[in-house]
């Protein structure tokens, strides 16, 4: 048998060296301009050819200080989003042009470092969330950094904005995240996790409180007698505790915005459990809500909406409440106007003669489902 040549038995190996290093740790500096931020300005994108197109790729990134001046002293993390990476400030503040970044990423997840995402099993009763991996777990001593990372396609609109501790539950035996301000974590928050050799700086040891399960929420069709199809649906909302302006002509919901419709994950609420997909609404575009609406997404005020559904299918004919839903804790994740070309009777019927109205999707971390004579509370 002939044996490899030389020169052939090199390439193998060049070879063999670059596929490895394709996938091991690389980094670059990354400069904020004004041609790459974006957002509201408090994003900068990265344009770099092992992250485009990535959205598996692990990220850690340091701010850089230069003369001892760092420009954008805001707490970060890596925002995936049309197939390119961003580095974004958590509390919305803009990216001042000039700052720089150290960014070191892996193209995909292996051993030491990975994407973990909370499970609403992982949420303890004091808010904190468990890292559940088997590098972690009974390993106190384990050294270890974490770095936000969001990708709104994949995750959907759920991210965690808060600066973060990280702490050992002697309890359960696990590392466990918990937001300084004392806020609860919620599901399908993801931090990238980088197991180390160097100190991980809050190896912090507590004895927290056991974790629990919280349980889904369960929505079953009402079996008394106001209960049947949805008639009119009506919403109230406060932006940063200001209540919103309405837009209807029903008397006794004049101070509420009357919905086209309403869509939780499903179609309706019948046997659903909830998984906190963002709720879409669709109103009527330019109505007095509008403008306190866009507002209040713009500048990502904390909100709070009611949302009653009614139906007219009782004896009187009068209609009559069929659920009401509160979410706390709220955001708009998305608006955007939405222009309708079906011509379908049931489409008409609803958004004729304008063919056009805003959708808006609400992400929240707790709702209440309230009928007659009973409420039921879930926590994200």
């Amino acid at each position: 048998m002939k044996q490899p040549t030389m020169h052939k038995k090199i390439f193998f190996i060049l070879s063999m060296i670059i596929s490895l290093y394709s996938h091991a740790q690389q980094q670059f500096t990354h400069t904020a301009i004004k041609e790459n931020i974006s957002c509201n300005y408090d994003c900068t994108m990265l344009d770099v050819p092992g992250l485009n197109n990535n959205a598996a790729a692990i990220l850690f990134v340091n701010p850089m200080s230069e003369k001892g001046v760092n420009l954008n002293p805001h707490p970060i993390g890596a925002y995936y989003f049309k197939n390119k990476w961003h580095i974004f400030n958590l509390d919305s503040k803009p990216i001042p042009v000039g700052s720089k970044f150290t960014v070191e990423y892996f193209t995909k997840p292996d051993d030491s470092h990975f994407q973990y995402s909370f499970t609403r099993t992982d949420i303890q009763q004091d808010g904190m969330a468990l890292i559940d991996h088997p590098a972690l777990n009974n390993n106190p001593a384990a050294k270890f950094t974490s770095f936000l990372s969001w990708s709104p396609e994949t995750q959907g609109a759920t991210t965690n904005r808060e600066e973060i501790n990280i702490q050992y539950n002697t309890v359960e035996n696990k590392w466990a995240v918990g937001n300084i301000n004392k806020k609860p974590l919620f599901a399908r928050a993801a931090y990238n996790i980088s197991l180390t050799s160097g100190s991980n700086g809050n190896t912090k040891i507590t004895n927290a409180q056991p974790a629990v399960a919280i349980n889904q929420l369960t929505v079953l069709p009402n079996p008394n007698a106001v209960f049947g199809d949805i008639g009119m649906m009506f919403m109230g909302a406060t932006a940063d505790g200001i209540k919103l302006p309405g837009d209807n002509l029903v008397l006794g919901h004049l101070d509420q915005t009357q919905l086209y419709s309403l869509e939780m994950g499903a179609n309706n609420l019948s046997g659903r459990k909830n998984t906190y997909d963002p709720i879409t609404i669709r109103v009527h575009s330019g109505c007095p809500m509008f403008i306190p609406l866009l507002n209040a997404f713009i500048n990502k005020q904390s909100m709070i909406f009611n949302i009653e559904a009614l139906t007219t299918k009782t004896s009187s004919g009068k209609a009559a409440a069929v659920y009401t839903l509160k979410l706390s804790g709220a955001y708009i994740s998305i608006f955007k106007q939405v222009f309708d070309e079906e011509t379908s009777a049931a489409t008409t019927k609803i958004i004729s003669p304008r063919k056009v109205y805003d959708e808006i999707k609400i992400v929240f971390t707790k709702i209440e489902y309230i009928t007659a004579g009973a409420t039921a509370t879930d926590n994200q």
